[in-house]
């Protein structure tokens, strides 16, 4: 008797998995490929990422994935040549150090003219002072160039507590 029992369990349970994989639908039919463009290549999309790479691709959907996406100022090129001719790119010292931007950062500006050996950076709005080399040296919106004495008598700190080595 018990063993009619579990044979009648089995066999529901053989139709439960038959019945669910029936009803379980087909993949939808993959869409097909856009047609080619009347030149006879491909369409291809350029533009510019946000931390200044570019990108060149079949269409913007998913365009600058891990560089923070398309910078703004950028304008789509469409080609149809097939070899698209990458966007001017700005310099890479526009990228943090750790190789990735954080949101909401703008491009650099180019460095105020002025600097040299000896001298430092001052961020007069943040009373911090950044030493020749370093990202921020005559680069922030507001500041002047000094001596890294002058700067610390005139109340200023050095950038991330790093005093310049120089």
């Amino acid at each position: 008797m018990r063993n009619w029992i579990r044979s009648g369990l089995v066999a529901a349970g053989l139709l439960l998995a038959i019945g669910a994989q029936a009803q379980t639908p087909s993949p939808a039919p993959a869409p097909s490929p856009a047609p080619a463009p009347a030149g006879g290549g491909a369409a291809t999309v350029t533009a510019t990422c946000k931390d200044g790479t570019p990108f060149s691709g079949p269409s913007l959907h998913g365009a600058c994935r891990g560089h923070g996406g398309v910078a703004k100022g950028s304008t789509p090129n469409a080609s149809t040549s097939g070899t698209a001719t990458p966007p001017a790119t700005t310099s890479s010292s526009s990228a943090s150090p750790s190789g990735s931007k954080k949101k909401g950062s703008q491009p650099l500006a180019t460095a105020k003219p002025g600097g040299g050996p000896g001298l430092v950076w001052v961020n007069t709005d943040s009373k911090a002072y950044h030493c020749n080399g370093s990202r921020w040296y005559g680069r922030t919106k507001s500041g002047e160039y000094m001596s890294e004495s002058a700067a610390k008598t005139a109340g200023y700190h050095a950038a991330q507590n790093k005093a310049c080595t120089s």
